[in-house]
């Protein structure tokens, strides 16, 4: 049998008092230890998706979007943490907007509601999934909020290796930024996520910024990314560089409980949330 760079993290640990899971190991590892410290589902969910914002950035990040189905024993609901638009972004200002591309080929006539440009600050919207760990773990969460941010503060202080497969993704990224390298809204992409160019698999990584950023989020419960100084530089960064958001969109932000949906398959109820335009 051929082994894989993966083959200890495929392969499940079994128990029969608890389960998390996620695409990568240290991040699991966080779950599991809310779990062995007294707390809940919730608490370990939380605890894994901070730990993925440091350890698998390919796919989560603090500016995120974020959505959970909660079964509380009784019933099944759902919360929606994705964020709005700024107020300010409007569809003429999308129209007004200048294209990019690498080529008048690689450019649409027209962005708008049918095409929207995958960089850059036109399609950026609110985080939503910090608020949805905020207020998750309000309505059900079991030990401190502070307690299930540590796993990741202390992975993104004391550093990681990059795994093969967020390596690969992590410089495609790079592939794909590359061209905006100079670009002032770019430049801290650039700064945290390619410092002395791509990474390669097994490089130790530390992101400072990170810590400091989860260590705010982690004091505040959460409120900084929205009402705190977390949300200062946010609406300080976007106006410096002509982008929407502004303070009053983040103050304003909330994560919406909504009634999930669900259909009957080979005698299993399947359950999601509803799509946003009907939130």
């Amino acid at each position: 049998m051929r082994s894989t760079p993966f083959a200890l993290s495929r392969m499940p640990v079994l128990g029969r008092r608890g389960a998390v899971a996620t695409a990568h190991p240290l991040a699991t590892q966080a779950g599991l230890a809310m779990l062995h410290r007294g707390g809940n589902a919730v608490d370990a969910v939380i605890a894994m998706a901070a730990a993925l914002v440091v350890v698998e950035p390919t796919s989560n990040g603090l500016g995120s979007d974020a959505y959970a189905l909660l079964w509380d024993g009784q019933r099944m609901r759902a919360i929606n943490g994705s964020g709005r638009a700024p107020k300010s972004l409007t569809i003429d200002t999308v129209l007004g907007q200048p294209r990019r591309g690498k080529s008048a080929a690689d450019r649409p006539r027209a962005w708008g509601p049918d095409v929207m440009p995958e960089l850059g600050w036109l399609s950026v919207t609110v985080p939503g999934a910090v608020a949805l760990w905020r207020d998750l773990h309000r309505e059900c969460g079991r030990l401190d909020f502070a307690e299930l941010l540590a796993p990741a503060i202390s992975l993104a202080e004391g550093g990681f290796a990059v795994s093969p497969v967020v390596g690969r993704r992590w410089r495609a990224s790079a592939d794909a930024y590359a061209p905006l390298v100079g670009d002032p809204v770019h430049r801290g992409w650039f700064d945290t996520f390619a410092p002395t160019g791509p990474l390669v698999d097994g490089q130790m990584v530390v992101f400072g910024d990170h810590a400091e950023s989860l260590r705010e989020l982690a004091a505040s419960g959460g409120d900084s990314l929205y009402t705190g100084r977390l949300a200062e530089r946010v609406a300080s960064f976007s106006e410096a560089t002509g982008a929407f958001i502004a303070a009053d969109d983040l103050t304003s932000h909330t994560s919406t409980w909504v009634a999930p949906i669900s259909v009957s398959f080979r005698g299993h109820d399947v359950w999601e949330l509803p799509p946003n335009s009907t939130a």
